[in-house]
């Protein structure tokens, strides 16, 4: 039940709590092999979020430059959040990025940890010829059509290979869906195809402004509004939720 909980208290906008404090996860994709506006900010130790300050960044860009999934937890309360242990079910391309070991993080008020690859590219969540590859559905489409928006996001190659995001705060597991297919860039590899950025440019850069898990993918580069503005979505969002959870119990 804690599980159902944490799905749909993320999608309404909410900061979650299931533990003694509350906090929000955030998805983005960080691509700096290439030029695009849509890199998450903040990315680094000392830039805010809100009211937040990130003061943990688990691994490094590396090589050439990030290709990488992100994860960000901000702890949206008033007391420190203990969290132990954060993973990746990518089920599109089969992989499960286990990288950050045992956390003993101590996460204080009104602070952010975020989690990307650490060593070469090994959280590069978009890479894969795997389970979903939805541009092999006719209608397929980079920026309008695929497993983050329109007629292909509903279907079930889709649907039920949707990233999940495991992680442990103060003892409680809980499992997140990103509905969005942020992680896996619409469920197919973004590098592969031109696609629009939040400037209007047009480029093979695959990343993707921080945004609340559960909401918006790629045909959002630029993250969502506020979580005020999150709200007014809920209803909606908390159905398609509560059918994509029960769909793969």
């Amino acid at each position: 039940m804690n599980r159902i909980l944490a799905c749909f208290a993320v999608l309404l906008g909410t900061s979650l709590s299931l533990s003694a404090g509350s906090y929000s996860v955030y998805v983005g994709y960080a691509d700096s092999l290439r030029s695009a506006p849509d890199f998450p900010n903040p990315f680094a130790v000392g830039e805010t979020i809100g009211a937040a300050t990130v003061t943990n960044v688990f691994g490094a860009c590396s090589g050439g430059g990030c290709d990488s999934g992100a994860v960000m937890i901000v702890n949206t309360g008033s007391t420190a959040l203990s969290v132990s242990h954060l993973s990746v079910n990518d089920r599109a391309n089969g992989a499960i990025y286990d990288i950050w070991g045992s956390l003993g993080l101590t996460l204080a008020a009104n602070s952010a940890a975020i989690f990307l690859e650490n060593s070469g590219n090994n959280f590069d969540s978009s890479d894969f010829g795997g389970n979903t590859n939805p541009q092999s559905i006719a209608g397929f489409d980079p920026n309008t059509n695929n497993c983050s928006t329109g007629a292909i996001s509903l279907l079930a190659q889709c649907v039920n290979n949707s990233p999940i995001v495991t992680f442990t705060v103060d003892g409680i597991g809980s499992d997140l869906f990103d509905t969005g297919h942020v992680l896996d860039t619409g469920g197919f590899d973004t590098a592969n195809y031109l696609h629009n950025h939040s400037d209007g440019s047009v480029s093979f850069n695959e990343s993707l402004q921080w945004r609340a898990i559960g909401t918006t993918g790629v045909q959002d580069p630029g993250g969502v509004p506020e979580p005020g503005t999150w709200l007014m979505l809920g209803s909606g969002l908390v159905a398609v939720a509560s059918r994509r959870y029960l769909s793969r119990r």
